[in-house]
């Protein structure tokens, strides 16, 4: 089976009025040959694996970014038909 890959992009941005900071995590998804992978499922899960926090699908280019307020632990998870999936912690 196919295996992905992704190149992550992390970004904590931060305003004096909100109370809690906002994190987004962006990236690629691509291939063994390091082609784009279009329209892959991305969960942001909790530490334990079992609750999906934040849930985002890549585009065409394989391309993804989602915001989240909740910092901590996480595994990020992603799923694509005919591909192994793949699983990556974050801080």
């Amino acid at each position: 089976m196919k295996s992905l890959s992704v190149c992550l992009l992390l970004f904590i941005c931060s305003a004096a009025n909100l109370p809690a900071q906002s994190l987004t995590v962006g990236g690629y998804v691509t291939d063994e040959q390091n082609v784009p992978v279009p329209f892959v499922s991305i969960g942001l899960l909790q530490s334990t694996g079992q609750r999906v926090v934040v849930q985002a699908q890549s585009d065409s280019t394989g391309m993804f970014i989602r915001s989240y307020t909740m910092p901590g632990k996480y595994l990020l998870r992603i799923t694509c038909m005919g591909y192994r999936e793949l699983r990556k912690e974050l801080f």
